[in-house]
């Protein structure tokens, strides 16, 4: 039985990376050069075939630990969304009264993302996630709107004045030398 935990925990193959990335190579190549590269899309296919397996044996190594595949948490569900201009909105309803759930919010985690309660503001702790996705802890009995948002650092602000005040100085500078020539 130890043996065969042990086995399915190492079926990494990075053939498998290997083909995937020649997928992505000649898709890139095809729309680089339509002309000389042929069937480009052939590139797609083996891509999506190799990720489509690779996904299957994951949920089947899953079912053979478990004898159920967990794709959701039945304590947890999310009754919106909405993602406008930056901002992610999720109404999610936590029926769990011991422990946070999380919920995986479908955007790229970068440090400055903050999470909070729309109404209340109070903030969750928040992280990157399975394939660096912004991922929520949800306390439990929690029912309500969470926003996800990047907040940025104020230097990039001051940063951003310090550059509008160079291209201000060059400009002036340049019309200036411009009117010395032609006087």
């Amino acid at each position: 039985m130890f043996e065969r935990k042990l086995f399915l925990k190492r079926r990494y193959i990075r053939g498998f990376d290997g083909l995937r990335s020649l997928g992505v190579i000649f898709v890139i190549l095809y729309h680089m050069f339509p002309q000389q590269v042929k069937g480009g899309y052939l590139g797609v296919v083996l891509f999506f075939v190799v990720s489509g397996y690779l996904i299957t044996d994951l949920l089947l190594q899953e079912y053979k630990e478990n004898k159920q595949i967990d794709v959701t948490s039945d304590l947890l569900t999310v009754t919106s969304y909405s993602s406008v201009g930056g901002k992610t909105e999720i109404g999610v309803m936590n029926a769990g009264t011991e422990a946070f759930e999380k919920v995986i919010i479908p955007v790229f985690y970068y440090p400055g993302y903050k999470a909070y309660d729309s109404d209340t503001g109070e903030q969750f702790y928040i992280e990157a996630g399975a394939n660096k996705k912004i991922m929520v802890n949800v306390p439990a009995g929690y029912n309500g709107k969470i926003t996800v948002r990047y907040v940025e650092k104020s230097v990039w602000r001051l940063s951003e004045i310090v550059s509008l005040l160079t291209l201000s100085a060059l400009v002036i500078t340049a019309c200036i030398n411009n009117r010395k020539k032609t006087a």
